[in-house]
């Protein structure tokens, strides 16, 4: 059975993301969203979240999973008190908008501006707050999904995610692939391949620079990643979640004109090479 097509709602984001953006996906093949406003600001009241939810509901749309901003105020790995406790708020909206939007996956940053000599420090503060909130997505049902990322920040190897995924000790905790983060840290199909945790959704997006992890995301197969070795390793990895695209800089089709229709076609193609790889 064919995996199903999911996008961002980052899609959005640079015209201005509102929940009446999402009746654009209603005659799509688009059945699953991952909410995101700006990622370094919630910009979710609870009028918002009920709008959304009506939205999707009356369209037909799933919501797949929600991502939580990230930034100095919504660090996983603060060391300062402050910080922590505006952290900790954001999450707890985030899991009450979850439910109020009737998803199932919480997506989670493991750090953000840090140093690589405060590395070990930083990781026992984000285990830290992970267990608190893994408790708390356990209470309803909700997986937390902790992001691979890039360059110098924390979850940026297979060997680290295991090991904050390990020290949760919880059942609903696992991996969101971003494939442009792993291209440019130690490699998409190596990550997958090294990764013991489970992979439980996936941020869909392609790299062309080899460094420079924002150069440009534009949708794969048009960059750098190489899709059939990836797209082997995660089928081996018995992965049969949502085809999340996250897609959301200049190199994005354009929303306002036939943008869906490209990001169908590309679905297309790239479930092809899933099923022949």
């Amino acid at each position: 059975m064919p995996l199903e097509l999911g996008i961002s709602t980052a899609f959005f984001i640079h015209e201005g993301f509102t929940p009446d953006k999402l009746r654009r996906l209603a005659n799509s093949t688009v059945k699953n969203v991952e909410v995101a406003w700006h990622y370094q600001n919630i910009n979710l009241t609870p009028i918002i979240a009920d709008q959304t939810a009506q939205v999707l509901l009356d369209n037909g749309i799933i919501c797949h999973s929600l991502h939580a901003p990230f930034g100095e105020m919504c660090n996983s790995a603060a060391v300062k008190a402050e910080q922590k406790a505006s952290t900790r708020d954001t999450y707890s909206q985030c899991l009450n908008y979850l439910q109020v939007l009737g998803g199932k996956i919480l997506v989670v940053h493991p750090s953000f501006g840090i140093k690589e000599y405060e590395r070990e420090e930083r990781l026992k503060h984000a285990i830290e707050s992970f267990a608190w909130l893994a408790g708390e997505c356990e209470k309803n049902g909700t997986y937390l999904a902790v992001e691979n990322l890039h360059h110098q920040q924390l979850g940026n190897t297979a060997a680290e995610l295991d090991k904050i995924i390990g020290a949760l000790k919880a059942k609903k905790v696992g991996i969101c692939f971003d494939f442009a983060h792993a291209f440019v840290s130690e490699g998409a199909e190596q990550t997958v391949r090294n990764l013991k945790s489970p992979i439980i959704t996936i941020h869909l997006c392609d790299n062309t620079h080899p460094k420079l992890e924002s150069t440009c995301w534009p949708m794969a197969p048009q960059g750098l990643v190489g899709w059939k070795a990836v797209f082997r390793e995660l089928k081996n990895k018995g992965y049969n979640g949502v085809m999340m695209y996250e897609i959301y800089n200049d190199a994005r089709p354009d929303p306002n004109n036939d943008g869906i229709q490209q990001l169908e076609q590309n679905y297309q193609e790239l479930m092809h090479i899933f099923e022949i790889c």
